[in-house]
């Protein structure tokens, strides 16, 4: 059954103008840091020295942070999918048949996270065409590699994407309204960043970097040494606090999802039935 619920949400989503333009906007944001020294996304070594603008590490940086941007932009293919039935006036019809909510959940989710990744294919593809631009001076730039893009993608993009989607589908299912969707996400935000300035000189650097739900702080931290040479050749090995903060947060997305099935309480307007069971009706 979560098949049908994913295949009719991903052709929803596909047709939506909305998720075009966010890829377009994304997608352009990414081709021009990536073949410009004047426009960065990012706090990344690039045009520092003799970094590379197309170096690992900026790779990396740039792509981890899309993926934090892309928190405010995908709310609606995500948290979209819990409440689009309430709002639109369809859970009546929807919740009448005996549906079991993991596969009505996860079916929407999936599917909502399968648009985040198509976006996020987009994106590193127009990295990967602005990096190479022939305006570009040569000396800024190192040969051409894919597994940069592959690296970031898999370690990076993939697990924050995945955090990304079950902490809005947790709020969305928690606060069935997309404006307290919104306002928890600019409050989780704000908390992230203060968590890094408060932890700044506390002496629990490794805790700090272990609690970044999406690695870029790790990343800097792994590669703050690193020659430019290095930088220009090298990313971190996944092991130690990348690995951990990486698994870390995988289990912390899977568990919101978990919660999600949990608290997820569908029912018909004015009554108590829910997905296939009714309450006893007390004898008039």
């Amino acid at each position: 059954m979560w098949k049908e619920f994913f295949r009719f949400d991903l052709r929803y989503q596909l047709r939506q103008p909305m998720l075009w333009l966010v890829m377009v906007v994304l997608a352009a944001m990414a081709f021009a840091s990536a073949g410009s020294t004047s426009f960065r996304i990012g706090a990344g070594p690039a045009g520092i020295g003799n970094v590379h603008l197309n170096a690992p590490g900026v790779i990396a940086n740039q792509l981890g942070v899309l993926s934090m941007i892309a928190m405010l932009l995908v709310t609606v293919f995500i948290a979209g999918a819990v409440l689009r039935d309430s709002e639109s006036g369809m859970a009546d019809l929807l919740y009448a048949a005996p549906l079991r909510k993991r596969d009505y959940l996860f079916g929407r989710f999936l599917a909502g996270f399968t648009v985040c990744l198509l976006i996020f294919a987009a994106i590193t593809a127009a990295m990967m065409a602005g990096s190479l631009l022939p305006s570009i001076d040569p000396a800024r730039l190192g040969a051409f590699s894919l597994w940069p893009y592959a690296w970031s993608f898999v370690v990076l993009v993939v697990p924050n994407l995945l955090f990304v989607a079950a902490l809005l589908m947790l709020l969305a299912t928690v606060t069935r309204s997309m404006m307290m969707v919104y306002v928890g996400v600019l409050a989780f935000m704000v908390l992230w960043s203060v968590a890094a300035v408060l932890d700044a000189g506390n002496g629990s650097a490794s805790l700090s970097l272990l609690l970044d739900p999406f690695g870029v702080r790790v990343l800097a931290h792994l590669t703050r040494y690193f020659t430019s040479a290095q930088l220009n050749a090298e990313l971190p090995p996944l092991s130690g606090l990348l690995l951990a903060n990486r698994v870390l947060w995988t289990v912390i997305a899977l568990a919101m999802a978990g919660a999600t099935v949990a608290l997820f309480k569908p029912q018909h307007a004015g009554s108590g039935r829910r997905f296939g069971k009714a309450r006893s009706q007390p004898a008039r």
